[in-house]
């Protein structure tokens, strides 16, 4: 019976793959790394959050390879268009799961389909109706570790203009953002004016997080309070944080 290449092949084929974009241009290097390490620390979220929820040992595995497969175009991205803005290059959750097709990587891989709408719908303002609940479940354990190692990425990277999208550091939140936020509505990002609009958007993805587990990493690794001490001098905000922190210890069990 076919099942396809296992985890530590696909490691081993990632690993390889990333190095062909390596560079000596300081900054382009730098930028690809960050994303190479991204995709590991994304797989072992996934792994905690999956080991917690009692998913079953098919749907671990295809979590697992979708998790480290979902960025695998962010690469050529950089390589190509020097952004990681999908607006301004390629929806890097389609592309990805394109060159996993192309590379035949799930081949023979009885979860193919599954995976390859995980990877496809990870960066979608919604995953949208899935073709079973096995691939909702995969979709959700992928998008919930990519996040909360997105916010790890930012806490780390927040002056680095590739991670922002080149915004304004302007210390005011837009009109737009903020009434999104009032109304739990994810930020359309085209609407983002200032750093300060970026952050703010993030603190929807607390509340569209989707296992306990999630929420009790985020707890624990103080997700909130970093991104409000980022967000402090915006009064606006300051209610709306109070409200994530009760909406997050209640999801996460944590009173």
């Amino acid at each position: 019976m076919l099942c396809g290449m296992d985890i530590s092949e696909l490691k081993l084929f990632f690993s390889r793959f990333a190095a062909t974009f390596d560079t000596k241009i300081d900054d382009v290097g730098r930028n690809l790394r960050m994303k190479r390490a991204h995709t590991f620390r994304v797989v072992s979220d996934a792994r905690k959050i999956m080991t917690a929820e009692n998913f079953s040992p098919a749907e671990f595995a295809a979590g697992e390879k979708a998790a480290l497969l979902h960025d695998l175009s962010r690469f050529e991205q950089y390589s190509r268009f020097r952004t990681f803005r999908d607006s301004e290059s390629f929806d890097h959750g389609v592309r990805s799961a394109e060159i996993c097709e192309e590379r035949r990587l799930l081949a023979g891989d009885p979860a193919a389909g599954e995976i390859l709408f995980a990877i496809r719908r990870h960066n979608q303002l919604e995953i949208g109706d899935a073709p079973s609940p096995f691939a909702q479940k995969i979709a959700q354990a992928v998008r919930d570790a990519d996040k909360i190692d997105i916010f790890r990425v930012i806490f780390s990277f927040r002056n680095d203009p590739q991670v922002t999208f080149s915004l304004s550091d302007k210390k005011k939140i837009s009109p737009e953002i903020l009434a999104a936020l009032r109304e739990h509505r994810s930020a359309d990002h085209r609407q983002m004016r200032s750093v300060t609009d970026f952050l703010a958007a993030k603190l929807q993805w607390f509340r569209e997080l989707n296992f306990a587990e999630s929420y009790r990493i985020a707890i624990r690794r103080d997700l909130l309070p970093k991104l409000a001490l980022m967000l402090d001098g915006v009064p606006e905000i300051v209610p709306l944080i109070g409200e994530t922190k009760d909406f997050l210890h209640r999801k996460g069990g944590v009173l």
